[in-house]
């Protein structure tokens, strides 16, 4: 086999030599070749529809022919086919079939003479070659149409022949040519050439036969003998080998119990398998019933392509199976699935695959291309007849024929053949097929081949030839066609220049448009900040005028009290004067006492008991609080005893807290008449400004006195770690973290309770639910219970609570099972300050007199890579829920948004490699609907990732409502509108989002909770709502 590839090259290499040595003066670039058959075609449908294409038929008579280039020059504008003699019947044929491609170019048919046969069948096995490479390469519309339409007219005759074998004469072909004969198309024609192809392709596979040995045995490629092997079987397996042998009582063995009974077996070559035969000879085991067959080119593999499943019979003998799609493999893999019987063991005793390689297909091949029916030279014109009026069925069949034969020569089998029956050497395929059943010797293959060489060479030659001509021919054409190529290159580069220009006209408008609307933005940005300053200063200027006539009118009436007050003075000592004068002379005065009380009433620090010898009298004191009492003289019991001064009521603890509260309840309603969105008074780490506050001034007033005022007692009583403790790593952290501030001890607690405005009950509801509340027994007594104990025994230690029925105390909850827990201790729901993250109304919460806190997850008890996000515009997610089934209202949001929208992005679980807190940062909207409880802690996860959150709940009370104004920097969407989510947020325009984004940069320091609590964040705005909830309140003694 290598010295027949050898020879093959070496053959190979000399035909490239002589080809190479041709004159080089007759090759044309294969650009320039394409677009000659392009032109050809073009002005051939030029000329046939000119003045050259004239209806009618010419009659040729029998032998007519023409010899010389010169006909063929003085024919070619005309409308005659030429009707070949009967020795050059089957090149001319041949020639009319495959270059039918050419004779669109042309309304004429060359005819060879009888010397340029041999020549001429060249030619047409180049023209069929070239027409195929022209159309592949170029890919030009042109030339596939050229390549694919056939003339119409060219009728070739039917043949008629009689039963003795004696040739017919042949009669004269008259050929009627129509202008308005339709050809066939690209997609018709290509159709009718695969469908050809496909048929011989069918015919030839189910036509194929085994490779046969010398000897006329089936060749089998599964034999060890040959060179097969096996290369794997089950573990259970044993004698796998003796498959390939042709050993009958060796066998391979496998329990029939095994699960998985498989062989892969390497054949000896890579083989075309049509047959496979198997046999178990072994008579004490359980025969094969169901097997499948795989194969694969490459071993070892994961892709086995399946070649079948086959059933074999329950019989001792060997049983064949082909395969109804044979395929080229190289490794076959056959598992065996079912058994028949109940043995022990199931064996396979041989396994034998019959097919075809490489060569014996090609022999193959070329045998069948030699055994197909041809037309011989003597035959052809005996047989042909040709129809005196050829009508329109005869030009659609002459059509089909010419079709049929275009496709047949895309086989360079058939070229093989017939240039083969022409030439004088014995046929080798003939001699071979005759010589031995086995394969066809390699120098036969190679003379074949040679011979094939050789002929495409002299068609090469003849084809230069025309090309020589066609390219003289349409020599001036090309100079028009660059003249007016040039002509339209001018105009069209004229064409770019204005469009540049008007490109550059528009660029500097487009400049100019956006320099005025930056100037247009520009002073309105400095129109509405003069606006802004002008209304501050006209607030300030009011503020100033009413200052200005509030000093003018308390000066007034500080003068007025004054004079009237010094007048009760001048006239109290008179009247002194005159009793102490009187007292010498032993004078009684019975309406002194009651002047006494007036004047004490009025002015009791005007009273000096040092200077007064009163005596059974009680007075006041400068000292405000206190009391002295001075013992009475019994010698003036009498008539002489003087009624005692009325004492003027002193303060409790209490009363002077009130009072402090009272003051400081004038300053905010006097701060909140001022409707600025900057507040006025001055701080140097924060100034509470624009809308995200109900009233900036009131709030930041507020947020000083309490500054000022507010101290909490803290109670002592009970034990860690339900109480004086909480969670800090997770969604309850809020609630640890204040009681771990609380305890820790800041400017607003106090040891001394009688100090306190308000006072912690500091225990822990997730606390108390972790150490006694028995998972899943929805018990919550033991929890209930342990509270009502607690305030028992505050109520019982302190006064505080009974003083206030618990008014002025307070606890802190974020689980939501908070404001169930504190329903056991009627006082602690109706009148303490609840401050919860559960704020929910329906359950019971009272805005004026609880406090609603923000739920937040903190997973690592720290905030450290939570705060901030991307700006708006890489922001590409319109709104965006991640969360599980928690509540109807999620049910409802996943039910109509979960992975449906590009815009509104829902998932009920993330998909893996997703990150939460990357999808927060790059949505404009988070959506934060309510689960069982109303609170969600992706409030607080959007706000720190500057996302504008979207709350989604049914009576909630947002966080520090009554200071924060949410409709400014949040969207709230009721729960009946969530299918409604993409419009109403499509509804907020750009600029509006804008200022919503700003704002929730802005608000996002009164929701962060820093590791030492800083003024204005988390912890002491909890604080400063429980402060304006105390103010609610006034307690008596």
């Amino acid at each position: 086999m290598r010295r027949r590839v050898g020879a093959l090259l070496r053959d190979r290499r000399a035909v490239e030599v002589s080809i190479s040595g041709r004159n080089h003066l007759n090759k044309v670039s294969l650009s320039l070749v394409f677009v000659l058959w392009g032109l050809i075609f073009l002005f051939s449908l030029w000329f046939i529809r000119g003045d050259g294409c004239q209806e009618g038929s010419v009659l040729l008579p029998d032998g007519a022919s023409n010899s010389n280039e010169s006909t063929l020059e003085s024919n070619k504008d005309s409308d005659v086919l030429y009707e070949p003699s009967k020795g050059e019947t089957d090149c001319t044929s041949h020639l009319n079939d495959s270059c039918s491609i050419d004779a669109t170019s042309h309304d004429v048919l060359y005819e060879p003479s009888k010397g340029e046969t041999d020549c001429t069948s060249r030619l047409n096995d180049s023209c069929s070659i070239d027409a195929t490479s022209q159309a592949s390469d170029n890919e030009m519309l042109s030339s596939e149409e050229s390549s694919s339409h056939v003339l119409a007219a060219t009728g070739l005759p039917e043949a008629e022949s009689s039963s003795t074998g004696v040739k017919s004469e042949s009669k004269p072909l008259k050929v009627d040519i129509s202008s308005d004969t339709v050809l066939l198309g690209l997609e018709e024609f290509k159709s009718r050439v695969f469908t050809s192809r496909t048929k011989d392709e069918t015919g030839q596979a189910g036509n194929t036969i085994h490779r046969v040995e010398p000897g006329g045995a089936e060749y089998n490629y599964a034999s060890a003998s040959k060179g097969a092997k096996v290369l794997a079987f089950n573990k259970e397996a044993k004698g796998a080998s003796n498959i390939l042998g042709k050993d009958k009582d060796k066998y391979l063995r496998n329990p029939c119990s095994a699960e998985e009974k498989f062989v892969v077996i390497e054949l000896s070559e890579e083989t075309l398998v049509v047959t496979i035969e198997i046999a178990n000879f072994e008579h004490h085991s359980s025969n094969l019933k169901e097997f499948e067959l795989h194969g694969s080119l490459v071993y070892p593999t994961d892709v086995w392509f399946k070649l079948g499943n086959f059933t074999a019979p329950n019989a001792k003998h060997a049983h064949r199976f082909v395969l109804k799609d044979p395929k080229w493999v190289r490794y076959l893999k056959l598992n065996l699935l079912t058994h028949y019987g109940s043995e022990f063991y199931c064996t396979l005793s041989t396994v034998e695959v019959y097919g075809m390689d490489a060569v014996e297909m090609m022999l193959e091949d070329l045998i069948s291309a030699q055994h197909k029916p041809s037309i011989s030279d003597e035959a052809t014109i005996d047989k042909r007849v040709t129809p005196s009026q050829p009508g329109p069925n005869d030009v659609g069949q002459q059509h089909r024929r010419e079709s049929q034969s275009l496709a047949n020569e895309e086989s360079d089998d058939d070229d093989v053949v017939l240039e083969l029956s022409k030439s004088n050497i014995p046929d080798p395929v003939e001699e071979s097929h005759h010589q031995q059943p086995g394969r066809m010797p390699g120098d036969t293959v190679l003379k074949i081949l040679t011979q094939k060489v050789r002929s495409l060479d002299r068609s090469l030659s003849v084809l230069e030839r025309y090309l020589e001509d066609s390219t003289s021919k349409y020599g001036n054409i090309f100079k028009e066609f660059d003249k007016d190529i040039g002509n339209n290159g001018l105009l069209i580069e004229k064409t770019r220049e204005d469009i540049r220009n008007i490109l550059k006209v528009q660029d500097s408008t487009d400049k100019d448009l956006h320099d005025l609307i930056s100037w247009k933005s520009t002073v309105s940005l400095q129109l509405d900040g003069l606006q802004r300053h002008n209304a501050i200063l006209r607030s300030e200027i009011e503020r100033v005028q009413k200052n200005q006539t509030f000093l003018e009118n308390k000066g007034i009436v500080v003068f007025v009290v004054c004079i009237i007050f010094s007048w009760f003075a001048i006239l109290r000592l008179f009247l002194h004067i005159v009793v102490r004068v009187l007292c010498k002379l032993d004078l009684e005065i019975p309406w002194t006492t009651g002047l006494d009380k007036v004047f004490s009433s009025f002015a009791p620090h005007l009273l000096d008991p040092a200077a007064l010898d009163l005596k059974g009298h009680s007075f006041s004191s400068p000292i405000e609080g206190s009391q002295t009492t001075v013992p009475e003289n019994k010698e003036h019991k009498g008539k002489d005893a003087t009624p005692g001064i009325s004492r003027v009521e002193r303060y409790s603890k209490l009363e002077k807290i009130e009072e402090k509260l009272g003051r400081a309840r004038a300053a905010i309603r006097e701060a909140g008449r001022v409707r600025n969105l900057t507040s006025v008074h001055d701080d140097p780490d924060y100034v509470p400004r624009g809308p995200i506050y109900r009233n900036p001034n009131a709030f930041h007033r507020s947020y000083l006195e309490m500054e000022r005022l507010l101290k909490i007692y803290i109670y002592k009583e009970g034990e860690p770690p339900m109480f004086h403790e909480g969670p800090c790593k997770s969604i309850y952290s809020t609630e640890g973290r204040f009681i771990h501030e609380m305890e820790k001890g800041n400017s607003y607690t106090t040891n001394d309770p009688d100090q306190a405005l308000l006072y912690f009950l500091p225990f822990s509801v997730v606390n108390l639910v972790q150490y006694l509340y028995e998972p899943n027994s929805h018990d919550v007594n033991a929890i209930g219970v342990a509270v009502q104990d607690y305030i028992d025994v505050i109520s019982n230690k302190h006064s505080f609570w009974n003083r206030s029925l618990g008014a002025d105390h307070f606890m802190l909850s974020c689980h939501d099972w908070g404001p169930r827990t504190t329903s056991y201790v009627p006082y602690l729901f109706n009148n303490s300050i609840r401050v919860l993250c559960n704020a929910n109304v329906s359950e019971g919460f009272h805005p004026s007199k609880d406090a609603s806190f923000p739920e937040i997850h903190l997973r690592t008890g720290e905030i450290d890579g939570l705060l901030g996000g991307l700006s708006p515009s890489r922001r590409p997610i319109l709104a965006f829920f991640a969360g599980r089934l928690h509540g109807h209202i999620r049910y409802l949001l996943l039910q109509k948004w979960k992975e449906k929208d590009d815009d509104v992005v829902v998932y009920d679980e993330l998909p893996s490699g997703v990150s939460y807190e990357s999808m927060l940062k790059k949505s404009r909207f988070c959506l934060c609907p309510s689960g069982y409880e109303v609170a969600s802690p992706r409030v607080v996860e959007a706000i720190y990732a500057e996302c504008v959150p979207v709350l989604i709940s049914e009576s909630y009370v947002p966080p520090f409502s009554d200071v924060l104004n949410w409709n400014s920097f949040g969207v709230q969407i009721e729960v009946k509108d969530i299918g409604n989510i993409k419009e109403i947020l499509r509804g907020i325009s750009q600029s509006q989002y804008l200022r919503m984004q700003r704002r929730v940069k802005q608000v996002q320091r009164h929701f962060v909770i820093n590791g030492t609590p800083k003024r204005y964040d988390a912890f002491h705005m909890i604080l400063h709502s429980i402060w304006l909830r105390r103010l609610n309140v006034h307690i008596q003694d």
